[in-house]
């Protein structure tokens, strides 16, 4: 006669199963529950694992979530109207050394004697300024006027003159600057200075230059009158950029970038241009 209890173990071998172990994933084990998943402690944290690897990483969620807030809320103005904040914001913030005095055109003067003067451009010209190719000095000593150029700047689209706001003989040039024009954008006011000037006998234009509290509403308008211009550039070219360029490539992140390089310099020339 047939084992009634070996006939059931079989039912039981062939009816019921681990799907785990049939696939592969668990290796052979006899189960102590009757193959009832729902007791089963290894089939409830399989299933949690393989539920959490359909899952993308968090990092890719974010990465999403922020890609797609960009796209959503930046049309290419208000893009640019971020960029343009972000540009100016750290300019407004310095403030101008009160121990010089200040022209129009960005050049300061520091009195060293009352003979001898150093002179420089001021931290709003130099903002502008960046990226710089090359400083050009004049050679030494030569005679130098005001408000006639003294130092040009060579920039990826042209020259910038700077125009000296003394008249005398220059003595001394910052000769570091040829090597490392960096340091008129970094340290305007210390490293980056320009030449060191014997002032001439006559008369000094003083009427013309500006103490720090003077000058501080009159950059903050020239200021915003800049960021005027930029905007006004910007609608009139209507350039088509986002977050990123059309064929998926990096991020536009300045604004002469996005207004382009030409315009760009067409705009900062006028700053230094002032008499």
């Amino acid at each position: 006669m047939e084992d009634v209890n070996s006939k059931n173990a079989g039912a039981s071998r062939k009816d019921d199963y681990c799907i785990w172990m049939n696939a592969g994933l668990v290796a052979y084990k006899l189960c102590d529950r009757d193959f009832k998943f729902e007791e089963c402690p290894i089939d409830d944290l399989m299933r949690k694992e393989s539920a959490l690897m359909d899952q993308p990483p968090l990092s890719s969620l974010h990465a999403m979530h922020e890609g797609m807030e960009r796209e959503q809320l930046y049309t290419p103005k208000e893009y640019f109207e971020r960029s343009l904040e972000d540009f100016f914001q750290p300019l407004l913030s310095v403030q101008l050394p009160n121990d010089r005095l200040y022209t129009k055109c960005h050049m300061w003067v520091h009195n060293d004697t009352s003979s001898s003067t150093t002179i420089g451009v001021d931290h709003i010209g130099a903002y502008f300024l960046q990226p710089i190719v090359s400083v050009v000095l004049p050679q030494t000593p030569s005679r130098i006027e005001y408000k006639s150029p003294c130092t040009w700047l060579v920039l990826r689209e042209g020259t910038i003159a700077l125009r000296s706001a003394v008249a005398g003989i220059a003595t001394e040039s910052n000769n570091n600057l040829l090597e490392h024009p960096y340091l008129l954008l970094d340290d305007p006011y210390n490293s980056g200075w320009l030449l060191r000037v014997k002032k001439s006998d006559g008369k000094q234009p003083r009427s013309e230059l500006l103490t720090s509290d003077d000058f501080t509403p009159i950059f903050h308008e020239e200021v915003r009158g800049v960021r005027d211009r930029f905007a006004a550039a910007f609608r009139k070219s209507q350039p088509s950029v986002g977050s990123t360029l059309f064929d998926g490539g990096e991020p536009v992140k300045s604004v002469q970038e996005i207004l382009g390089q030409k315009k760009y310099f067409e705009i900062i020339c006028k700053l230094f241009s002032k008499l």
